[in-house]
Formats: C-alpha cells, structure tokens, sequence
C-alpha cells in the first residue's frame, strides 16, 4: 500500500483512519447527545415550547441553527414557525441544503420575492419562486434570470396569458421558447394566435411548438405548403383539418426532405404503397427506410418476403416478418432465409414444413426452434434424440438433451458435453450440473484438465474419501491459486491438510492450511516461518505475526522485523505493554512508511509526534492531496503560515490559510491565489474567501474569466460601484450579478 492511498477516496482500508474514525465518533457521543437521542430531546422540547416554555423554544431554536448534525437540525426546524429565523437561515447559513430547506418553509411573500429576485444561488431562487404569487414578478424573473432552471420555475407559475405571449415572443433561450409556446390554454376561453412566434423565431423547436397552438387553417395551411422548415411543415399539417393536403404534405417532406429525421417522421404517417416501396428501396437513410418498412400501411407481401429474407437489420426483417400472413411465404422464409428464419418458424403453423424442417434442417438451433412448433410430440422426442447424439454443436445437443423425457439418453449428452474440453467452460459446468452418473463425475474429478471442473465434480460425488482426494491432488498440481485456494478450504483431512501446512511452496496456502489445523502447535510453529522467511510480501508477515500467541516471538518481530508495519502488529499483541510503546515510539520518529508512523504515534496517543508527522508529510510528500489533508491535521500556525505561504498547490495553499490565526496573511493568501493560479475553480475559493475590497474589485473589473468577476461581484460591498458595475459593464451575467448584490445589500 502507498502513503498516497490514505487520502484518496477508494483507498480500502488503514488503521489510521479506520480507528481515528472510531476515536470521532467516540468523542461525538461523549461531548454530544446520541444519533438516536436527539431526536427524542427535539420532540420533548418541541411539547414543552408549545406549553409556553421560552428556554425550550430557545434551545430548539439554538439546535435548528448551529447542530453540527443537519439532519438534527433539519428536523428541529420542522417544529418551528418562525418566519424570521427562516430568513435568517436562508441568507447566512453556510449548507446550501439548509438555506434551501429554510427558503421553503417561508410563507412571507416579501422576503420570498427578495430571495427569488437577488440570491446568488440558483437553486435558492427556483425554491423561492416555487412559492410566489405575484404574476408581475414572476414574469420578470422568467424574462430576465440567467439560469434558465429558474425561469422555467417561474414560468410554470405563470397563468397570466398576456405575460407569457410577451415572453414567448422576446425570450432568447429555445428551451424556454418551446415550453413557453405551448403554455397558453384555449380551453380556458383565451384565445392566443402566436402567428408571430411561428414565423419570427429563429429556432424550429419554437416554432413547432407555436404551430401546434395556432387555430386559424389559413395560416396552418400556408406554413405547411411554404415554410422553409420541414418540422415546422410537419407540425402544420398535423392540425390541417384538410386531410388530404396533409397526406400531400407528408409524402412531399418524406420523400424530398434534406434532414432525414424529418423524413422518417414523415414516412410514419404515409399512406401511399408506391413511396413507400420507393423509399425503402431508394432513401439513403436506413432508419428512414426501416420506418417505412414498419409503417402499417406497407403491406406488399413480395417485398415483405424480399427484406425478411435478405435484410441485415433485426427491426426491418422482424417488421416485415409480422406483416407477412401467407404460411408458404413464411415457409420460404424460414428455409431460405439469412437471418430471419427463427422468426419466421415462430409465426409457422404448417406441421408438414415444420416437420420437415426438424427432420432435415442443417442448422440444430433451427431445428430446435421448428420442433418447439410440433404438435407430434413422439415425433419431436426423436427429433431431440436425433439432435442430442449428433449434432456438432454442444450447446444445441445440451438444449436438446433438456427437452428429452429419456433420461438415460440425457445423461449420456451431458456427460458428452461436460467431457469436452473444447466447449466453453461455462457450458461444461452447467453440463456437469445435470450429471448424475457417480462413475462419469469420478473420472471427471480425477482426470479433468480444468481444476474448477474438478472441483465441481467431486463437490457431487458420494464418496467423501475421493472428494478429499481430488481437492488434495487440486492442491497438489493445479497451476491456477483461485482453484488450489478453492479445493484447500474444502480439504478436511487432517494428515493432508498437515503436509501442505509444512511443505507447500505457497505460504498462501500454508496459511490458510494452518487455520483448519486441530493441532494448534503445529499451526503456531507454520505462522512463525511464514512469518521469519517470507521473502516477497511484508503483508503475508503481517497476517502471520497476527495469528502468532508466542510473546518471546511477537517480542522478536516488533524489535527487528524490517518492516514497520509488521512491527506495530507485533507489538500490539504484546503483553509487555512498556515494550510495546518502545517500539510505537521508535516507529513513530523513524520509520520510512508515513502510514505506518501515523499508526504509530496514535497508539502512543502523543500529540507532538502526531504534528511531527504531519508536518513532514505537508512540506514533503510529492501528492498534493496527501499534502492537503496533512496540512487539515496541523495545528502550528508558523508551519501552517510556511505551507500558505510556498506550496505549489493553490488546494493546499487554502487549506493552510484558512487555519490561520492571523486573518491578515489568510487574506494575503487568498488574494495571491485568486490572482495567480492557474486553476479557476481554486481560484473561485479563494475569491470566495476574499473580504479586502481593493482585490475584490480589481477581480470584478479586470479578471479573464466572466464567472469569476460574478464570483467576486458578490462580495463587494461599495453601492455606488456595484450601481456603475450593474449599468456600464460589457458583461450581462456580471451586471446581473451586481445588480442582484446591489439589491441585497438596499434591503439588508
């Protein structure tokens, strides 16, 4: 295991976080009240608020703002109505989800309207709006927020016809445009012509959203015989009441249109046999050419047996195949046939051709599928028996031997299938699964090549002393470890299980060989090689130490082992507990492994080894994430003002200055991070972190990236700057912004 592995996510596991974690979570339960208690102090204090009992109140009030659980305080909040302590939440909590939930509790239409107009958080604004009422500002906020989430949001609150026309008309984001097309509703007795939104917008979603609204059959009539859209034309002449100028319309845009999914849109609703035919035979498109061919209406049996006989795609000759009513036609399809002839014996009620198909086919998987047809079932048993004896394919035999009422014939089959070594494996294992035959599965056990074919035989056999026999010779020869550690966990025998335990070349094995030992002694002095003579893996050491009871030995490994890590779990089974913490101690100061002396000093509970450590970690290690989080466990500001300081990584750099003391150099940090690294969103914490205003200023001003002057925008505090800011910049996101920061602060 590297050092690096400790602070990455998918790292597995470690003695250092896994009982640091532990140590947390002990503290959280002294210092705090239980998971499952809190709960229960909420609801007595929620009882007692409501008989009047201010401190309570003031409790539950106290939890729903500072718990450190949100789950806790979410809950407390719950319980209260307070539409002042909503609002206050809702601006100054740092969890989005809290500010979020404290947003939809709120019932104030004013402070609603303030948080759904200026905050700077999407999610926050959509929340707001969910819960507003003023059609006005609704309008406004769908016209004129930058996130379109929210001025869909506001839109779907929009019932005022003449507010969404306005909108559908002026508003730059199609999305929008399509949903905002088809809000107005003339069943409520308005009625809307967007005629102008039809013909001035630029996007065809819009306008075929428009279309589907108009009402008057000239203006229809006209886009579906003259626009330059073809969507747009196909839209119309869905609500042409003149039916046959739709199905002029229709044939025109499928045979002649450029963009082919409009062709294929369109060929769904032809009804004319010869484009149909044309197009599947002509149109440079396969999806369009395949609509045709599924399109109801096509119904020419000779050019249905045509594609199902010779088509390469699975939905064209399946189509064609289900319109295909004629039993001779589906004959020939099903013996001559490319790829269809399964599908075509599916639809066969013929028994004389299904007959002779099972008889004489030369493919068996055709033949299975036409004896699956047959009403002669005496017939089709000699078919299978057929099939399963002589067919070259041992899938197709094994089918067939799982359709046969003779059993002496299927156990032959399987036997035959489960022998062959040049099936798959998985084939010859579901094989051997149906053997029953003792004599078969014995040879298999004894004389397969593939040790988990054997292994599976002998699992079957009655025989308990040849089983363990198969599972030792596993042992013995198999190349494959997967399969001698598989066969050595079925071994019980004691006498084999001791022979391997002393002479295998595994220590794998004679690890786990030792385990199943009844003489214990034994398995001690087999732990104790392992542990002295392995060679390659310190990790076989460890697990060995770890089973080792003998404290002269564990005394032994936790002086002198090489490895440290075998080392800490020898000494932590020491007796010898001032032992022990020599040895924790000399891990701690000198081991190379930076895991192992983390693991170290915790077991010595020693704070200044601890900072030692990670201080060499946060100044050394080439991971800036490993640096990252050994700069989160640092206490010593001058070591901590070092890493803010000089390290070359702008995560680790704001790690370090934000557990500055001293406010000053954090701000420093910050403000030289958000002025030279390279990357943006580094760049957007620490901007975010900013409170010096001449920084902040220069970022809103000058920056390169737009998001990032937004960023800083909001957390100016100079009215008359954000007020030019909002007016005269050459950015509509970073006005907005300011004009949103500009609100905020009128209203605070």
């Amino acid at each position: 295991m590297q050092f690096n592995d400790l602070f990455k996510p998918k790292w597995k596991y470690s003695i250092f976080f896994g009982k640091t974690t532990c140590v947390a979570m002990i503290l959280s339960m002294v210092t705090l009240i239980s998971w499952a208690d809190i709960y229960e102090e909420i609801d007595k204090l929620n009882l007692e608020c409501q008989a009047g009992n201010k401190q309570s109140c003031a409790k539950l009030v106290y939890i729903a703002i500072h718990d450190i659980d949100l789950e806790a305080r979410r809950f407390a909040m719950n319980k209260l109505s307070d539409q002042n302590l909503f609002a206050d939440i809702a601006k100054n909590d740092k969890w989005e989800a809290m500010r979020i939930m404290a947003v939809d509790k709120l019932t104030n239409q004013t402070l609603l309207a303030d948080f759904a107009m200026n905050d700077g958080n999407k999610t926050v604004r959509e929340t707001a709006v969910n819960t507003l009422t003023d059609q006005v500002l609704l309008a406004d906020i769908a016209k004129n927020d930058e996130e379109w989430e929210v001025r869909e949001a506001a839109l779907k609150k929009l019932t005022d016809q003449a507010l969404l026309t306005d909108i559908a008309k002026s508003d730059a984001s199609w999305e929008m445009r399509k949903v905002k097309a088809r809000k107005p509703n003339p069943d409520e007795g308005i009625v809307l012509n967007p005629e102008p939104v039809a013909w001035n917008t630029g996007n065809w979603l819009v306008r075929t959203a428009a279309v589907a609204k108009l009402i008057d059959q000239a203006v229809v009539t006209d886009l579906a015989k003259n626009n330059k859209e073809g969507y747009v034309r196909l839209a119309a002449a869905d609500k042409l009441n003149d039916k046959s100028l739709a199905q002029i319309v229709y044939d025109d845009l499928a045979k002649n249109d450029g963009n082919w999914y409009v062709r294929k849109a369109a060929v769904k609703k032809v009804t004319n046999q010869a484009l149909l035919t044309d197009i599947v035979k002509n149109d440079k498109d396969g999806e369009v050419r395949i609509a045709a061919i599924l399109n109801p209406n096509l119904t020419d049996q000779g050019l249905l047996v045509d594609i199902a006989k010779n088509h390469y795609d699975i939905w064209a000759y399946r189509g064609a195949i289900e319109k295909i009513t004629d039993q001779a036609l589906l004959a020939d399809v099903a013996m001559n046939g490319k790829n269809a002839r399964g599908y075509a014996i599916k639809k066969l009620t013929n028994q004389i051709v299904l007959a002779d198909i099972a008889k004489n086919d030369k493919n068996g998987y055709i033949r299975l599928g036409a004896l699956d047809k047959l009403n002669n079932k005496s017939l089709a048993q000699t078919i299978y028996i057929d099939i399963a004896r002589n067919d070259k394919n041992d899938d197709v035999r094994k089918a067939a031997a799982d359709k046969l009422n003779d059993k002496i014939v299927t156990q032959i089959v399987y036997a035959a299938v489960a022998k062959n070594k040049t099936n798959r494996i998985w084939v010859r294992k579901e094989a051997l699964g149906k053997v029953e035959d003792q004599k078969i599965l014995a040879a298999i056990a004894k004389n397969d090549e593939d040790g988990g074919m054997r292994i599976a035989a002998a699992d079957k056999l009655t025989e308990e002393y040849l089983a363990q026999t198969v599972y030792a010779d596993v042992v013995k020869k198999d190349e494959n470890n997967h399969w001698r550690l598989d066969a050595m966990n079925k071994l019980s025998d004691q006498t084999l299980l001791a022979d391997f335990a002393k002479n295998d070349n595994s220590n794998d094995i004679r690890l786990l060989t030792a385990d199943k030992l009844i003489d214990k002694s034994l398995a001690q002095s087999i732990y104790a090689d392992i542990a002295k003579n392995e060679k390659d893996s310190w990790y076989m050491r460890k697990s060995a130490v770890n089973k080792i009871t003998d404290q002269n030995l564990l005394a032994d490994f936790a002086r002198n082992d090489k490895n440290g890590y075998v080392r800490l779990v020898a000494a932590d089974k020491l007796n010898d507990k001032s032992l022990a913490r020599s040895v924790f101690a000399d891990i701690a100061k000198n081991d190379k492994d930076r895991v192992t002396r983390i693991a170290a000093a915790e077991k010595l509970n020693n704070e200044s080894l601890f900072q030692s450590v990670y201080a060499d970690i946060a100044r050394n290690d080439e991971d800036w994430q490993v640096r990252r989080t050994a700069a989160e466990k640092i206490n010593d500001q001058a070591i901590l003002a070092e890493i803010a300081r000089n390290d070359k990584n702008g995560y680790v750099r704001l790690v370090a200055a934000d557990k500055l003391n001293k406010k000053s150099l954090a701000q420093k940090v910050y403000a030289d991070i958000a002025k030279n690294d390279t990357d943006s969103t580094v760049c957007n914490e620490a901007i975010k972190k900013l409170t010096n205003q001449a920084v902040l200023t220069k970022i809103a001003r000058n920056y390169k990236i737009e998001w990032l002057r937004q960023v800083a925008v909001g957390n100016l505090t100079n009215k008359a700057l954000l007020a030019d800011i909002s007016k005269n910049d050459n950015n509509a996101k970073v006005r907005n912004a300011a004009k949103r920061r500009l609100r905020k602060l009128q209203n605070e």
